[in-house]
């Protein structure tokens, strides 16, 4: 049968192109269907244990892949809060209450040059002629 005969078929009305199932044989397949996924399933688990302990628990046990790589992150993280922060003194890092030096700190890195950066726009000159020679600037 040629390609143009089977979609002439498949476009005619009155034949058909598959077997005409009769209603019991139906009935039968549904219920045979049913029986068989009832009887034949079982319980399959895709994970026997907990992933994320078994990480806790091989980062608490250290010299491996897991805390080596929880050791880096936490390098990574540092450096890059002393890129945008910079580095904090020991006293606001060991902070004492109503020590004077925690209300003068303003911070390094990329957050405090933003901030000073912003803060100079604000800040006028003290007199008329520095305010000359900053325009001049």
């Amino acid at each position: 049968m040629t390609i143009k005969q089977v979609l002439h078929r498949l476009n005619r009305r009155d034949s058909r192109f598959l077997p005409k199932i009769s209603t019991p044989l139906k009935i039968f397949l549904v219920i045979l269907f049913v029986f068989s996924t009832v009887l034949l399933s079982q319980k399959i688990f895709a994970q026997e244990t907990n992933p994320i302990k078994e990480k806790q628990d091989a980062m608490m046990k250290g010299n491996n892949q897991e805390a080596w790589l929880d050791n880096a992150m936490g390098s990574n993280l540092m450096s890059l809060q002393i890129m945008l922060a910079g580095t904090f003194p020991d006293s606001i890092l060991e902070y004492k209450k109503g020590d004077p030096v925690y209300k003068s700190y303003r911070p390094q890195g990329m957050v405090g040059f933003g901030s000073q950066v912003i803060a100079s726009t604000f800040t006028p000159s003290a007199s008329g002629i520095l305010y000359l020679a900053q325009l001049k600037d």
